[in-house]
């Protein structure tokens, strides 16, 4: 097959695709704004560290968290939240994984693929989903802003609405630890606040919120 042939396949079945991904989206274009808060119960982190390239340590989590959402309708509920999180330990990170939000019958809210990047005790990208109305069946698209803050208190979230200071994290990671990993289960006592302060004393992970 010749590249012209190539592409000219390949094409279609890309916009079929996302075409097919939004096929419930119907009705008249709105749009507006929303705003949400994350708590985080607990969850299961799989950890490994390794040396770099340099003299700083460096580490990889697997995290599977759950908690709950509050705020805009359209978006809170319960909360599943999965992350792979590549950092070193003066607190850069690059992280990507999911999130589902789902209501008290455990039908999906919302759901999407998360990026970030972390820069100390914040970690800020952004949500790229869906909005679904489990009783119509009506979705909407969602592009949400969002920052996971770890201080002296229990670790949250916030989705959309405003943050604390100006600061943008971008950073470039490469190469990979190896190694078998360490799995740790840990739901959050009421007072997270040595946890929380060992993070902040280590650069953040969660795998420090674990022990």
């Amino acid at each position: 097959m010749t590249v012209r042939r190539m592409v000219a396949a390949v094409v279609p079945a890309v916009l079929v695709s996302a075409t097919a991904a939004f096929a419930a989206l119907t009705g008249p274009p709105s749009a507006r704004e929303v705003a949400a808060k994350v708590m985080f119960d607990g969850g299961v982190v799989s950890h490994r560290e390794c040396p770099g390239a340099d003299d700083v340590g460096y580490y990889e989590d697997r995290v599977r968290l759950h908690g709950t959402v509050t705020g805009d309708e359209a978006i809170s509920g319960d909360l599943e939240w999965s992350q792979h999180v590549f950092g070193d330990f003066t607190g850069l990170t690059v992280e990507e994984g999911t999130i589902r939000v789902r209501d008290e019958a455990g039908e999906w809210k919302a759901q999407g693929r998360l990026f970030a990047a972390g820069l100390r005790e914040v970690s800020q990208g952004i949500i790229v989903g869906q909005t679904r109305d489990p009783e119509t069946g009506d979705r909407g698209r969602l592009t949400a802003n969002y920052r996971v803050t770890f201080h002296q208190g229990p670790p949250f979230a916030e989705i959309g609405g405003e943050v604390a200071d100006g600061r943008l994290p971008a950073v470039e990671f490469k190469g990979q630890c190896t190694g078998p990993f360490e799995r740790t289960e840990f739901e959050f006592p009421a007072d997270r606040q040595s946890a929380a302060a060992r993070a902040a004393a280590r650069g953040r992970g969660w795998h420090l919120l674990a022990r």
